[in-house]
């Protein structure tokens, strides 16, 4: 058969993270690797869901979104700091967060354009800004802090970059960006002219009383920011793949364009549902919120039991620990290894760094935390005795 040049697919290969959790499956391992939660959706969104189903309308939607969910985000986001929302004007329904990213990606970057990416990051950008022809330009967080500061900001903003990739609170690190870290990058979004893309899948997962800032909130940030989110992860729904962009008006209808001819439209009775799960009350939150903060206590327990380095993560449901004490040569050979002999998926760094993993970062897995009581401790004794078994 004749070898077929395929040069952007070329560019990248295939998902790692997602071939962690069929991997998983096929060993029989307890998968603590992809970013889905083994809870199950709350019980009045999946009886919104079956009616849906049962009642209709199943058939397309509005490309845009259905009219009721579009109304449902807009009326969400201006009751948190974005007053100027409009479900007509600045609303996108798209199939999940990964489609807003990859919609808005194709709509604002060009070939050639410069797009900077925090890294280590969330596996899906770089390949969605090489789809578009762009080229990719990493801003390095470095652990322990994995913090943005204005040295960082001087040593890779400049007149060729275009757009900026960010994700807070933050996929694989935990890190939940400070207020002062988004005023640094608004200022130089700013000064440079460049659009910002902004991932907030995780906007209510993040613990110890945090604040979660919306960075389309900060001064002049509004015109040239896309927000980013989606039910996925906050209701436990990332098979129903609803997600949405919120944009001003110029960039809702460039990124409109190209969700139109990527996917055209969302799953019609997934979005009903979505309207409930936007409408759900503040103790439903507050309850979530509790319920991870004792599943990462559990989890973070078992690392320091398995002589594990890490951070406590601030947001997100992942820890990123480092493998370097138990004497692997990197987080590839350890996940290997887990899977092989501990019956444990995790995924490992090369999933979240496509240039030199600094600061350690050849180390560093991704383990999931967003399991019940009786997975994290299966999967937390069987790394302890794993991290045991090296001596």
């Amino acid at each position: 058969m004749r070898t077929q040049k395929l040069p952007r697919v070329d560019l990248f290969g295939p998902c790692i993270t997602r071939a962690w959790t069929i991997r998983a499956v096929e060993a029989g391992a307890l998968n603590l690797s992809q970013g889905f939660p083994e809870d199950e959706p709350p019980t009045d969104v999946i009886v919104a869901a079956c009616e849906a189903i049962r009642l209709g309308p199943n058939q397309y939607a509005d490309m845009r979104g259905a009219p009721a969910l579009r109304r449902a985000v807009a009326a969400y986001y201006r009751t948190r700091g974005l007053d100027w929302v409009d479900a007509d004007e600045h609303v996108s329904i798209t199939c999940g967060s990964t489609e807003a990213m990859a919609a808005s990606v194709l709509a604002v970057a060009g070939p050639g354009d410069e797009v900077v990416i925090a890294q280590p990051c969330y596996e899906n950008y770089p390949p969605q800004a090489l789809i578009a022809g762009a080229r990719v330009r990493y801003m390095n967080l470095v652990p322990p802090k994995w913090e943005i500061t204005r040295e960082l900001l001087d040593g890779t903003f400049g007149p060729d970059t275009k757009v900026l990739i960010l994700n807070t609170p933050n996929n694989p690190t935990g890190r939940v960006f400070t207020r002062n870290e988004l005023q640094l990058v608004a200022e130089y979004a700013c000064r440079f002219d460049v659009q910002v893309l902004v991932d907030e899948i995780y906007e209510h997962l993040v613990w110890d009383e945090r604040e979660h800032v919306r960075l389309a909130t900060l001064p002049g940030m509004a015109e040239r920011t896309v927000t980013v989110s989606g039910i996925s992860k906050t209701y436990s729904a990332t098979g129903w793949r609803v997600g949405w962009a919120v944009a001003p008006n110029d960039m809702t209808l460039a990124l409109r364009r190209v969700h139109d001819f990527l996917t055209a439209t969302v799953p019609t009775p997934f979005q009903t549902a979505a309207v409930v799960a936007l409408g759900e009350p503040p103790d439903y939150y507050r309850a979530l919120v509790c319920s991870y903060e004792a599943r990462r206590q559990l989890l973070a327990n078992f690392l320091a039991e398995a002589g594990l380095d890490f951070e406590t993560p601030e947001g997100a449901y992942y820890f990123f620990p480092s493998c370097e004490p138990l004497g692997f040569p990197d987080a590839n050979a350890f996940a290997e290894a887990l899977l092989e002999k501990g019956k444990v998926a995790v995924v490992p760094y090369s999933a979240f760094y496509r240039e030199a993993a600094v600061g350690g970062g050849k180390y560093r897995f991704r383990i999931n935390f967003a399991k019940n009581e009786t997975t994290l401790r299966q999967a937390g004794e069987r790394l302890v005795a794993f991290a045991r078994s090296r001596g």
